[in-house]
């Protein structure tokens, strides 16, 4: 006896939803092949999305690349948002490179423990 599955209805996405994981998806190709070695497909099958969508949200790969810088410098100055009291408490005017300084910002979790 033959048994029948059923496939649960797809979900659509959100253009934004999408939007955000092709730019997230892009940081990370950018960052491993730079804006000439990465094919936007590879972007693409990524997300799970074609090419030609790809497009349709961003025009061009040059508009992609851009939203990604976009998303670097958006996380760059978050970062920094999120260091400043920490950094005031400390009686820091700015980010100098001391190492209490650094002691204290990795602790807190908002300086790479590598840095």
């Amino acid at each position: 006896m033959a048994t029948t599955q059923t496939q649960s209805p797809r979900q659509r996405v959100p253009a934004a939803e999408r939007r955000d994981a092709l730019i997230d998806a892009a940081v990370h190709e950018f960052a491993l092949r730079g804006l000439y070695g990465t094919p936007v497909d590879k972007i693409a099958r990524r997300v799970g999305v074609a090419q030609p969508y790809v497009f349709s949200l961003f025009g061009s790969k040059k508009e992609l690349f851009l939203a990604a810088v976009e998303r670097g410098f958006e996380l760059t100055a978050e970062t920094f948002t999120k260091a400043q009291p920490v950094l005031r408490g400390m009686g820091l005017d700015g980010l100098q490179k001391t190492p209490e300084a650094r002691d204290e910002l990795r602790a807190k979790g908002l300086a790479d423990p590598a840095a």
